[in-house]
């Protein structure tokens, strides 16, 4: 086909003319589409460029203030602003020295916040503290609210002119809670004088603490100060159980009103069986004295199901009263931890005697321990010698109060128990020789020693110790009395069940070798066995303890000390740990 050029020039006019307006058209409509989208992102862009400048913002006026806030922690710690009465913001500082430490430590940098708010670890600390029911603590004696209202504080932008004193008031509060809390876990509620602050193990806490903050278990790291002592954790983990299972209050049901009436009676233990957890609902009579004998058991009562004056007294506590023993004896094993591998546990309330090897309980066994009036003493010893088939020396006081009398009533007394009568010298002296009638306790000058045989005092095993009591741990002929359910007869002495057992075992913890006590024990002569290495010998009082289970035993309280420690302890628990 043959094109002109008129042909072209017209097709071109053709072409070109409608551009013009189709192009105009096109922009209209990408317009129309395309602006509101530009103008979207642009809003999108400039609110997320202010949130970004917000919280850089506040992140930047969190890190300005942070020299101020080393400033005035370093005028806390070191000026005088607390020093004359412990105080910050109403709360008492209760652990001042300790603080001082933790912060100097750190140049005065925060330790609990950070970026106007609390560290993560922080909140697991709060948390811990709002628990400290469960390890026999009062939550109410760490700063807990005040530090929550400070925390609500420094959340609130309104008081953004304030968050720098905010800041300062809550790390110091932070301190103090978190280290008098590791400080009562330690080493119980004591006096926070410069004398205790010397402990090298207390005045490690704050270093401790500063771990805690720092690594990924600050739970874990805060509770590591607890004793370790197996005793102490077996008590500590049944409070956690006790806290946690039962209802605290003090409601009590006073069965002694219905001791007239049996029916009324055994119907008002059941009700406490069955709220203390012993008994489940609609149980028959053979049940709740079941029940009753699981109690019985658990409260160091002989387990005769029967509803004795020993039982009803267990049964009047309220869960309240056996809440503050358990805290009451966390406190003691705390104060008074043995750190020993190796041991003799005595448990003057619980009647018994454990060895523990490695911090485990490898064997266990029944004593007689002091009267009221002539009470076994909490002591510490080694015992480094066994002795069988022992002579009694008898001590002075039970010589006149006891010997002497029984002796005015009956000559032939000191024969028939083979009493030997010894002069300064250890001589002995013919007893039928003295005017008995004109001797008493003032002009008595002789000592009295019994022999060994079957019915000696001692019986066939005593072990030695150093002490300031003159007491000391042996065998007994009354072999009787370990039958009863209070064990309190001796003059201050340990009696112990099965001391041959005990003799084995000594000699095995000590390593001196493969001594045959049975051979030694007939052959009714005396012998004394030194033990290669000395073994320590723990006598505490504790009201209440804890098997691996977690299940709780609770102790007839025979020389009353828990009343009036108990009244020390609220005192302590309310002054911070000060008194």
């Amino acid at each position: 086909m043959k094109t002109n050029k008129n042909d072209i020039e017209r097709y071109s006019g053709l072409i070109r003319l409608p551009l013009p307006s189709l192009r105009a058209g096109f922009v209209r409509k990408s317009c129309g589409f395309v602006l509101p989208l530009l103008i979207m992102m642009l809003i999108w862009l400039l609110n997320t460029s202010y949130q970004d400048s917000q919280v850089t913002d506040e992140a930047i006026e969190s890190q300005y203030f942070v020299p101020a806030l080393r400033s005035d922690l370093r005028q806390l710690c070191v000026g005088n602003s607390v020093a004359s009465d412990n105080k910050l913001a109403g709360n008492e500082l209760m652990s001042l020295p300790l603080i001082r430490n933790l912060y100097s430590s750190n140049h005065y940098y925060p330790v609990f916040t950070c970026s106007n708010m609390l560290c993560d670890n922080a909140d697991s600390i709060i948390s811990l503290l709002k628990d400290a029911r469960i390890f026999g603590l009062d939550p109410e004696t760490y700063h807990v609210a005040d530090i929550e209202r400070q925390r609500a504080y420094l959340g609130d932008q309104r008081l953004r002119f304030r968050h720098l004193r905010i800041r300062r008031d809550l790390e110091m509060l932070m301190a103090d809670a978190s280290l008098t809390f590791m400080r009562h876990l330690h080493a119980g509620y004591r006096i926070s004088d410069s004398v205790r602050y010397g402990d090298p193990e207390l005045l490690a806490l704050p270093q401790k603490l500063r771990k805690a903050m720092l690594g990924n278990d600050p739970v874990g790291d805060i509770l590591s100060v607890q004793p370790d002592f197996i005793e102490y954790r077996r008590l500590q983990f049944a409070t956690e159980k006790y806290v946690r299972a039962v209802t605290i209050t003090d409601n009590w049901e006073d069965l002694n009103l219905l001791s007239t009436d049996s029916a009324l009676l055994w119907q008002g233990i059941e009700r406490i069986l069955t709220s203390l957890g012993f008994l489940p609902d609609g149980n028959d009579n053979d049940n709740i004295r079941t029940a009753l004998q699981n109690f019985q058991s658990r409260h160091g009562l002989k387990a005769d199901g029967l509803p004795g004056r020993n039982t009803i007294e267990a049964l009047n506590q309220s869960t309240l009263f056996k809440y503050r023993k358990l805290a009451l004896n966390l406190d003691r094993l705390r104060k008074q931890h043995p750190d020993d591998s190796q041991m003799v546990y005595v448990n003057i309330p619980a009647y018994k005697l454990k060895l523990i090897m490695e911090n485990q309980v490898s064997g266990e066994l029944n004593v007689i321990v002091g009267t009221p009036s002539t009470p076994t003493p909490v002591l510490t010893g080694c015992i480094d010698q066994i002795v069988i088939n022992p002579e009694w020396n008898v001590p002075r006081k039970i010589v006149n109060n006891e010997i002497l009398p029984r002796i005015k009533a009956d000559p032939d007394y000191l024969r028939r128990n083979r009493f030997r009568l010894l002069d300064e010298d250890y001589n002995t002296v013919d007893y039928s020789t003295i005017n008995w009638e004109e001797i008493n306790a003032d002009n008595f000058s002789y000592g009295i020693s019994q022999e060994a045989f079957d019915q000696n005092s001692l019986g066939k095993v005593k072990f030695l110790f150093d002490n300031p009591y003159s007491v000391y741990l042996h065998d007994t002929p009354g072999k009787n009395k370990f039958n009863e359910d209070i064990r309190a007869f001796s003059h201050g002495c340990v009696r112990v069940q099965d001391p041959e057992r005990l003799a084995a075992m000594l000699v095995k913890a000590s390593q001196s070798g493969d001594l045959d006590i049975d051979a030694m024990l007939e052959k009714g002569t005396r012998a004394y066995v030194f033990l290669n290495k000395a073994v320590p010998v723990h006598i505490r009082y504790i009201t209440c303890a804890a098997d691996e289970q977690g299940n709780l035993f609770f102790f007839k309280d025979i020389y009353g000390f828990d009343s009036r420690e108990l009244e020390e302890l609220e005192s302590a628990a309310l002054s911070g740990g000060k008194g």
